[in-house]
């Protein structure tokens, strides 16, 4: 179908498709992604004029392909006055600052970096280093910069106890749940799965749940503990967050992420590129079948389009479907797009050291904050008749409320301190920082990984082009950059290369699954044994802290009166 070279600086030949007057166009790509000539098979093919609706990731890569990569018309319509979804940079103190999509790897978006490298867009090296603080007495910090960060920013002895258990439980998690991408287990929430296997709720509380809900800035109690256990092993064995050694380089787009978007607009015709119109329903001519879209801020009916692509979120794009009025037409797209769910967060730009560990040696890139003090289960109620009611409501309402994370913008990005001094970015401040401290506020909507949407993740290619109507996102996969960039080339290059006729810039690779195999018969037997003796020497410590208060129970301090 399509030839491609490898040979350095060699010029190449594109055909143009059954239009009159075509010529040669000669082009000059980068090695390994140049393109020799399109086959007999795709001549002929009808010019079409195709609308993009949002502009983040997916809908760029769409704008991207269609007016470079082929002889079609394409238009993009953005709700938002900038154009870039999540790829949201702003200026702070003369200095690029990314709100949204921040890093990437070249192991887990191999696609996404040759996009960047086909559009010349230079990366830098990043970091990635993860931390926990509790915004509640007793004082408790911890990160991974070393082993002493582990410990020093904790306070009490009880905590120092839980935290051994922790990392106790890190372990056996790392060696034994990759047994679920082969098992029966696969198929139970990771609420279901830690408790059958009796970890710890400082290792829910203080560990996994905050690497869930940050890596994919989603509440505890929305979606982290429902989370399916083998979609997420997959994507941890993948992404290598199983293991403590081999971690990909970590990068981030030089001069901030809206170098690409920049690039991609360059080649747009700024009259095809429509922001601050927010499209609100579709309309289909049933003769013509051509589609009309409807913005809310307009009653020019925009069209007629060959083909739409959505990339807006799922549950937007039922709105607009919703809202049309040949809705009747759109039942199968709309029961599928409905099975997936978002959640806003706001990014907030300030430079208040509160949402920080106090421990300055604690700071890492990203900053999780456990601000619920009713998780911690660490330090005994009143009366111990009310432990176990109180950790049923624990592990029932599946802890916080929220996720609040802050970035440390100086160590992600290479933002030297000292002519910028500490740029934070907090998803959800606790607390209402003090407006002589911000520098921006924008809201930005992730998505919700339950059982339903991972089914409806397999049924999506079942409902493309129908209608008229195509649909890609991020939010088809794990979320992210190199999840939205492929969801947009699997639709125009895998599933109807024929309608599209895109002449692929670059061969489209497949994230590697990482195959780790189970630890051993004589590993799993020493884990277990050691897993057995710490259980029962927890219910001894259990067991005499009860007698303890029997025998002693704690009498309520009056206060003093005036």
């Amino acid at each position: 179908m399509y030839e491609f070279s490898e040979n350095s600086g060699i010029f190449v030949t594109h055909i143009y498709r059954g239009f009159p007057g075509s010529c040669c166009n000669f082009l000059q790509l980068p090695p390994p992604f140049a393109i020799l000539h399109t086959d007999s098979k795709t001549a002929g093919l009808v010019r079409m004029k195709v609308a993009v609706v949002g502009g983040g990731i997916s809908g760029l890569t769409a704008v991207w392909l269609l007016n470079e990569y082929s002889d079609h018309e394409v238009e993009l319509f953005e709700a938002n006055e900038y154009v870039g979804g999540h790829t949201n940079t702003v200026t702070f103190k003369g200095t690029p600052v990314d709100t949204g999509f921040i890093v990437f790897n070249k192991l887990t978006y191999p696609n996404f970096v040759r996009f960047l490298e086909i559009l010349n867009v230079d990366y830098i090296a990043s970091n990635m280093s993860f931390s926990v603080k509790r915004t509640f007495a007793p004082a408790y910090e911890w990160s991974g910069n070393g082993i002493s960060s582990l410990f020093n920013g904790i306070s009490s002895w009880t905590d120092r106890i839980s935290q051994l258990r922790l990392i106790w439980d890190l372990v056996r998690f790392n060696s034994l749940a990759v047994d679920v991408l082969a098992g029966p287990e696969g198929d139970l929430t990771i609420q279901e799965y830690l408790s059958k296997h009796g970890y710890s709720d400082c290792f829910k509380r203080n560990y996994l749940l905050p690497i869930i809900s940050s890596i994919w800035s989603t509440p505890a109690n929305k979606s982290a503990m429902h989370f399916p256990t083998k979609t997420l092993i997959r994507f941890m064995a993948n992404h290598h967050l199983l293991q403590v050694f081999n971690q990909p380089q970590w990068l981030t787009i030089k001069n901030g992420s809206k170098t690409y978007v920049e690039k991609i607009l360059s080649k747009l015709d700024p009259r095809k590129c429509f922001r601050s119109t927010p499209i609100e329903s579709v309309s289909i001519d049933r003769s013509s079948k051509k589609v009309y879209l409807k913005a809310s801020n307009s009653e020019t009916l925009y069209g007629p389009y060959d083909q739409v692509i959505f990339a807006s979120h799922a549950d937007q794009t039922v709105k607009i479907l919703k809202n049309s009025d040949c809705s009747d037409l759109f039942s199968s797209q709309i029961e599928i797009l409905s099975r997936f769910q978002f959640n806003q967060n706001e990014a907030v730009l300030h430079n208040d050291l509160s949402m920080m560990p106090r421990n300055r040696s604690i700071w890492t890139s990203w900053n999780y904050l456990i601000t619920d003090p009713s998780q911690n289960l660490d330090h005994p109620p009143p009366h111990p008749t009310k432990l176990a009611t109180q950790e049923k409501a624990i592990n029932e309402s599946a802890v916080e409320k929220t996720v609040c994370l802050t970035y440390w913008m100086n160590l992600l990005q290479s933002i030297p301190e000292k002519t910028c001094g500490p740029v934070l970015v907090t998803l959800n401040p606790p607390e209402e920082i003090h407006p002589k401290w911000v520098f921006g506020r924008w809201k930005y909507d992730h998505p919700l990984y339950t059982s339903q949407s991972v089914k409806a993740q397999e049924e999506i290619a079942t409902i493309q082009t129908k209608n008229g109507l195509s649909f890609v996102g991020a939010w088809t996969n794990y979320g992210f950059h190199e999840d939205g960039l492929t969801s947009t080339l699997r639709l125009l290059l895998v599933q109807h290369p024929s309608m599209f006729a895109v002449r692929s810039p670059f061969e489209r690779v497949s994230v590697t699954e990482e195959s780790i195999r189970p630890v051993g018969l004589g590993t799993r037997s020493l884990l277990g044994l050691i897993q057995a003796s710490i259980q029962i020497f927890c219910r001894l410590v259990w067991l005499t802290r009860t007698i303890v208060y029997l025998l002693f129970p704690r009498t309520p301090v009056k206060p003093k009166l005036a």
